[in-house]
Parts: structure tokens; sequence; C-alpha cells
């Protein structure tokens, strides 16, 4: 499935430099499909090369804007999980010029960190609806739907639009 590999690296590459709405919403819906695990484990791969060739882009594109929002680069492993956009780390990484090498190494572990968490959690969650509630099929993408809505509303209370 080429077109998941490419959905799923534009996604990437866009949210880590201009598009907002995280590629978890991309790879959670192709969790919630019966696709095999090797074509969902390309659309992580290819997501995860997204978001570094859009993490790199920013790097690069700081160190002639500038920009100086957070200390350290470690701190990208907490910002993921608390809302803080991959985009603002790279760019101040870059800002400060640090090392590319390093960026990448922790970019490719807390990046995938995230989406893999996102995928295995959308597996189990399809798994036991699959197996403990009726006509699963009919409802788990609105379920999905409702959970992206829910999250992203919290997420805009908390962070403003």
């Amino acid at each position: 499935m080429i077109a998941y590999g490419f959905v799923s690296f534009l996604w990437g590459f866009l949210e880590g430099t201009c598009f907002f709405l995280v590629p978890d919403i991309w790879l959670t819906f192709l969790a919630c499909r019966k696709e095999r695990d090797k074509w969902l484990t390309a659309a992580v791969i290819a997501c995860i090369i997204g978001a570094l060739a859009g993490g790199i882009t920013m790097y690069f594109a700081a160190q002639h804007v500038g920009n100086r929002i957070f200390k350290g680069l470690f701190s990208i492993f907490i910002g993921v999980f608390q809302g803080i956009p991959y985009k603002i780390f790279a760019s101040e990484w870059g800002a400060l010029r640090g090392s590319l090498w390093l960026f990448i190494l922790i970019s490719i572990f807390a990046r995938g960190i995230r989406f893999v968490f996102a995928v295995v959690l959308t597996r189990l969650i399809r798994f036991l609806g699959e197996s403990k509630i009726p006509h699963w099929a009919k409802i788990k993408y609105v379920l999905l739907i409702l959970f992206w809505v829910t999250f992203y509303s919290f997420y805009f209370i908390r962070h403003g639009i």
C-alpha cells in the first residue's frame, strides 16, 4: 500500500513544519482497520521519516531566523506527550546550532514512541471491541472520530487556538 506510506510521510512532514493536526490521527485510523501489520509498520516508519524530514527542515530554517523557546533537546520526550509541537523543538535546536545527528537520533525515538503507542493502543482497543462489543464494525470509526474531537477540544481549551 504505497498510498499509506505516502500519506504517512506527507502528514509527518507537514505536521513537523506547518500543519497542526498530529499524524497519530492517520495512524490510528489505519490501526482501526484490519490492515496487515507490515503495512501498518511501514506507515509508522514513513511517518517517522516524514516527521524527521520536517524537523530537519525546521532545524535549518531556524538557523537563519532564530528561535528561543525551551532548554535542552531531551525535553522533546516530555513535550510529545504534553502537546508541545515537534516543530518548536526542531526550531529551537536549530537556532541553538545543536548537533544535527543528536537531533535526528532523539527525534526518531521521541516520535517513534508516541506513534507506536498510538497504534498499539488502537489495535488493543480494536481487538477488545471486536470481541466484546456487538456491531463494532459499525461504530469503530464514530468512536475514533469522537476520540480525536474530544482530544483536540481539550487541547484547545488548555493551550488556546
